[in-house]
């Protein structure tokens, strides 16, 4: 049932990731998985100038992301950031877009 709802809100306009290609363009504040996912790669770059690495924070690195997860959510401080960037290995999830 998550899955199924996760993938209404992708169809309201929220972005479905899907694949394996790093998606750098999409401006997003957190990922739900729609299936069992891999995350290879997440990060965003702070008003700093900082890079802060999401994979690391939440301690994921090599984990299967099902769809038991909550919600992975950046923190606020890097939300506003100018560069996002998600890569998965496998999977698929719905990138949040603050609109």
């Amino acid at each position: 049932m998550k899955a199924q709802s996760s993938r209404l809100l992708a169809e309201a306009g929220w972005k479905l990731l899907t694949g394996t290609a790093a998606n750098t363009t999409t401006k997003h504040y957190g990922f739900v998985p729609t299936e069992d996912t891999v995350i290879a790669a997440w990060s965003v770059t702070g008003s700093d100038g900082g890079v802060f690495d999401v994979v690391a924070h939440f301690g994921i690195g090599s984990a299967t992301i099902t769809t038991d997860f909550p919600a992975l959510i950046i923190p606020v401080a890097y939300r506003n950031s100018n560069t996002h960037s998600i890569q998965l290995t496998s999977g698929a999830g719905v990138l949040l877009i603050e609109g």
